[in-house]
């Protein structure tokens, strides 16, 4: 059982609303399945669909009873960094979902999981997502960690929800910064768009808070950053909206991004958005030591940098 007080920023708001802020390794349609089941306790009630909260009433969330995977292991390659009894932290290639879609369902990083695995990831994320504590977008590549047992994944799941866990990114965007060093505070969320699952930043009171730091790397032919990432929240397409709704966007960003740089990197050789999960930090969930894991850039993001031209780029930052 999770169990946390409503924060004041919180007051007045729906339960399925809050959940899915608070607890960021749940979506609100998932808040709201685990609303439909039951499982959330306001107090010493049950929560209702559409109820809304005070400030400090008490929320509890009940672990659910899931059924096996109905998904199949697949022997898909794994570029495995740790592994242990508790979880293991993989480096995602790109083009790869984290888990099944209606649209994929045999070639994702579950499949991939559950053949190394078998029956030895956490079922807290349900049938769906066996062992994943959170996700990357399909097109971006990088650090994920997998949690082996339902303990761990609680442990995981808190330090998330509590900010501890540190996520850094790469990603080359379109312009020059105005400082080295900024922070963007937008509140982000999900909508369509012609038919599009889209984010957008709105003042609304649906929207998730989101809290995006970066810092310049280095600058490229007087018209791109290399930026080193930091993500305080974990929203769906954080990075890409919003550096876009700053007028910098990813670098291959085909659904936020700029048309025209993006042609222009096309003809580069660019064949998916530049962004890469590259460290990732949090206390391991048994010793509760501080643990830190790298992956460089894949080839196909340093290329295009190893491709630019050199003699008019600038190195703003190192670390």
């Amino acid at each position: 059982m999770q169990t946390f007080s409503v924060p004041k920023k919180h007051d007045g708001a729906r339960i399925d609303v809050v959940l899915a802020d608070i607890m960021d390794a749940y979506s609100r349609a998932f808040a709201q399945k685990l609303i439909r089941k039951s499982l959330v306790k306001i107090g010493d009630g049950i929560a209702k669909k559409g109820h809304r909260v005070k400030e400090g009433d008490i929320i509890s969330v009940e672990e659910q009873d899931l059924s096996p995977s109905k998904f199949g292991a697949k022997d898909i390659p794994l570029e495995i960094l740790y592994e242990d009894d508790d979880l293991l932290v993989v480096n995602k290639p790109p083009g790869m979902l984290t888990h099944p879609s209606a649209h994929e369902r045999d070639d994702t990083l579950v499949n991939a999981l559950l053949f190394h695995c078998g029956d030895r990831l956490s079922g807290i994320g349900g049938e769906l997502r066996p062992g994943i504590v959170h996700r990357l977008d399909k097109d971006t590549s990088g650090i994920l960690v997998v949690a082996k047992h339902d303990e761990s994944h609680r442990d995981l799941a808190q330090q998330i929800q509590n900010r501890e866990v540190e996520k850094f990114y790469l990603t080359l965007v379109n312009g020059l910064m105005e400082n080295n060093h900024a922070t963007i505070d937008a509140p982000l969320l999900k909508t369509q768009v012609r038919g599009k699952n889209k984010v957008i930043v709105s003042p609304g009171e649906d929207a998730k808070n989101s809290t995006t730091h970066f810092w310049v790397n280095e600058t490229y032919e007087g018209r791109f950053s290399l930026l080193k990432v930091q993500i305080i929240t974990g929203r769906m397409h954080q990075i890409r909206v919003h550096l876009s709704s700053i007028n910098h966007s990813v670098i291959g960003d085909t659904l936020y991004g700029n048309h025209k740089a993006n042609t222009e990197f096309k003809q580069r050789g660019l064949s998916r958005q530049f962004l890469h999960a590259y460290q990732l930090k949090f206390k391991h969930p048994r010793t509760h030591k501080m643990v830190e894991f790298t992956a460089p850039l894949p080839d196909d993001l340093q290329n295009i940098l190893d491709g630019m031209n050199t003699e008019v780029s600038t190195k703003v930052f190192s670390g």
